[in-house]
């Protein structure tokens, strides 16, 4: 029973619905060899793990996981919980349990998993950047025009604020400003820092190795290093495969052209000509060997040099970073931009490490719950097997010649029955336990019902038959039966609960996580390149000369009146 709806519909699957099945699985690994060999559903269905991994190639782990997706069939609910919504691309993810001890967790995974951060933390500013220096920065300050008061009958000092008015009556008359006549030519200006890195301290040498680490990162990545050094290993590879043919393979060695089958001695005697073609192949196999090792020599030399040359630019490409890094940290230093983009990478790392933890529960607590169906499923095997045998019990006492006495027969049938019925109810017991942590981890799961499990963890009472006789077995049969009847509700609620945690992983949590480290990745790109771009300019006013950032632009007043709201006049100074 519990089996019947894991793998509806997988016999008519074609190879292109097995391609997204593993895709929507995350086994993309595997898709080019199910391809090649047109793996359909029903094969699926049919091959056992060890025939999948022989017949594909592929290794005991992956063959297992495709046999236990396929059986489980958790790629959707199959049925749906009248109170549950099942969008798992929309709403807030169910809570984890807030108990440690429920994840089954020692303290160092507990850390390694609080540590999943990206490691980028922002520490409290010290200092803001001016936000208005970075316009003004390459700008030449010039004299702001005079704006004269403006005038009006709607500017006119009502009587209850005409002291204001009185007090700028007292004050002299400003003399008129001088008027310029001819071209202004405005002073050069001193050389100044970029906005936001006054507070930058690198000394020089360190700028020197700054400068060489971003001319050998140009010069590498245009020479495609990295791109070239997985091609040039798979050559070599296969130079050093075909060597290794021609040397032990086999395929070319003088005896076996010169032995033959018989000794040496009657083989030339008999035919010096075909000596003489052997001369000739082997010439030619020697001089292709020769070939060979220097194609080999060659291919490793490159090799060497790509690697050597990838090492230099890893550590070229670390230099940088944990020079700006630890040059920008926090908000003393960088620009309103530069500040912002860190503070936008610090604030993905506790999304990112929460959402990590929130997988990496639901994965233990969807793998629980696969192996309490796997177990309940093993549990129902037995238990309908042991109810089969009951019934054949009881129908052989009501044909025996003494229907209160038992045979050897029947005491054989006894055996095997009470047998497969008390390893039906251990594996009940088991499952309940797994799903239990199961649902400690993920106290909202649905249709999972805690009380219901407990009682399967705590057993149904076996009975102790001493006299074995027909009202004894018809009692056992009933007994298994209504275990069967309890049991039928629990594996369907465990079933469906395998597939709810399976759809919030596969539909939601690793999607969300794929998006915030690809968000993580590009703003982390982009705080690296402005910050190189940021020192770069740095690095150039100080060699014409700058040692300070220009002032802040002043803030000018607003031209705008604010004075008291009057009926039918509106805002009247």
């Amino acid at each position: 029973m519990a089996n019947e709806n894991h793998g509806n519909g997988v016999e008519k699957w074609t190879n292109s619905d097995v391609l997204n099945f593993l895709g929507r699985n995350d086994l993309v690994a595997l898709v080019p060899v199910f391809k090649e060999n047109e793996v359909t559903g029903l094969d699926l269905l049919l091959l056992t793990e060890d025939e999948l991994r022989s017949m594909l190639g592929i290794s005991k782990l992956q063959a297992a996981k495709v046999k236990a997706l396929v059986d489980a069939n958790a790629a959707r609910p199959d049925t749906e919980d009248p109170g549950v919504s099942h969008d798992f691309r929309t709403g807030a993810i169910p809570r984890i349990s807030d108990r440690v001890e429920d994840y089954g967790e020692d303290e160092e995974e507990v850390s390694d998993l609080r540590r999943a951060g990206t490691g980028v933390h922002l520490p409290a500013p010290t200092a803001t950047a001016p936000v208005a220096a970075a316009a003004a920065a390459d700008e030449t300050p010039v004299s702001m025009p005079v704006i004269p008061p403006a005038t009006g009958w709607m500017l006119q000092q009502p009587a209850a604020t005409a002291t204001t008015a009185t007090v700028a009556a007292e004050q002299p008359p400003q003399p008129p400003q001088p008027r310029v006549v001819g071209t202004v030519i405005p002073m050069a200006a001193a050389p100044m820092l970029p906005p936001g890195t006054g507070a930058l301290q690198v000394d020089a040498h360190t700028v020197a190795l700054y400068q060489q680490s971003v001319a050998t990162i140009t010069r590498l990545e245009g020479e495609r290093v990295a791109q070239e050094l997985p091609g040039a290993r798979s050559r070599l590879a296969a130079t050093k495969k075909r060597l290794k043919l021609q040397l032990v393979g086999g395929k070319w060695y003088p005896g076996k052209y010169i032995l033959g089958a018989k000794r040496r001695e009657q083989k030339i005697s008999r035919n010096t000509e075909k000596l003489e073609a052997v001369s000739q192949k082997v010439r030619a196999v020697a001089s292709q060997l020769e070939e060979l090792h220097a194609a080999e020599q060659q291919q490793s030399n490159l090799v060497s040099e790509l690697a050597a040359k990838c090492t230099a630019l890893d550590e070229a490409r670390s230099f940088c970073s944990t020079l700006l890094q630890s040059a920008f940290a926090g908000g003393a230093v960088g620009d309103a931009r530069e500040n912002m983009l860190e503070a936008e990478v610090a604030a993905l790392g506790p999304k990112i490490e929460e959402v990590r933890r929130y997988k990496s529960v639901y994965g233990k607590a969807y793998e629980l719950m696969r192996a309490a169906r796997e177990a309940l499923d093993q549990a129902w095997q037995m238990l309908e097997s042991a109810s089969g045998l009951a019934t054949i019990d009881v129908a052989s006492n009501f044909l025996s010649p003494i229907p209160m006495m038992n045979s050897p027969g029947g005491l054989m049938v006894d055996i095997m029955k009470r047998g497969q019925m008390q390893q039906g109810v251990q594996l009940c017991q088991v499952a309940a336990e797994l799903a239990l942590k199961s649902r400690a981890m993920v106290p909202d799961m649905p249709r999972v019902d805690a009380e219901k499990l407990r009682r399967l963890r705590v057993g149904f009472g076996m009975m102790d038959v001493v006299f074995d006789n027909l009202i004894s077995d018809m009692m056992v049969a009933s007994k298994i039966r209504g275990i069967l009847g309890g049991l039928r509700s629990v594996v369907s609620d465990v079933e469906y609960a395998e597939r709810w945690l399976h759809g919030w992983i596969s539909g939601r949590i690793n999607e969300d996580l794929r998006a915030l480290e690809t968000t993580l990745s590009s703003k982390r790109a982009e705080l690296h390149s402005y910050r190189m771009h940021l020192l770069e300019q740095w690095i150039a006013a100080r060699a014409r000369g700058a040692v300070s950032e220009p002032p802040p632009q002043p803030v000018l007043p607003s031209t705008v009146a604010v004075g008291t709201p009057m009926p039918a006049y509106g805002y009247v100074l």
